[in-house]
């Protein structure tokens, strides 16, 4: 058998290689911790104000108000002058204003206004006074008085005492309309009679 033949020395290195084709995607990772929360922003002008929305729906009647209150008020004693002898014959004595009518009133307290009246004579007799006139007076003035003026005249040739009374409610006048058909200088007249009645 020959002899082995001497191991040469080895080659140089050669040159890189080219590089290889992109390998395949890969899976997506876990999904990471959820992070801190941001700091507040600043708070927005306001907007502009909205139109107003439709009337609402009535609610029922209150009930913690209680029941209405009619307040009964009646003036200070007044008297109509007696008749002369002559006046007192005359079968039509009664003359519209002249010296026998008598105008008295019973006022309501403030915030109140009438709701009914009349007169109360002091003599039982029918016809020793005759009512010419019962006028409800409202006042939307609070400052200034409501209630029922009484114009009477006395048929007798003796004194006639009456009174004038009223009952009142307290409630709020309607100043959309006007508070009566009487003329301007008859209601301030009237309530003249009121404040005197107080």
């Amino acid at each position: 058998m020959g002899d082995a033949g001497v191991q040469g020395d080895p080659g140089a290195k050669g040159d890189a290689g080219a590089p290889g084709a992109p390998g395949a995607k890969g899976d997506p990772g876990a999904p990471g911790a959820k992070g801190d929360a941001g700091t507040p922003g600043a708070r927005g002008d306001s907007g502009p104000k909205g139109d107003a929305g439709p009337q609402g729906i009535p609610g029922p009647p209150g009930t913690s108000g209680g029941p209405t209150v009619i307040e009964y008020r009646v003036s200070s004693h007044f008297a109509a002058p007696p008749l002369t002898t002559a006046q007192a014959a005359d079968p039509y004595p009664v003359k519209a204003g002249g010296p026998t009518n008598v105008t008295a009133g019973a006022a309501c307290d403030t915030g109140s206004y009438p709701v009914g009246g009349g007169v109360l004579p002091s003599d039982s007799r029918v016809g020793a006074i005759a009512i010419t006139g019962l006028i409800p007076v409202v006042n939307p003035d609070p400052t200034e008085p409501s209630g029922y003026v009484a114009a009477v005249d006395n048929l007798t040739d003796e004194e006639q005492g009456f009174q004038v009374y009223v009952n009142c409610i307290k409630a709020t006048a309607d100043t959309e309309k006007p508070t009566s058909d009487l003329p301007a200088a008859v209601r301030d007249r009237y309530t003249r009679v009121l404040r005197e009645a107080k």
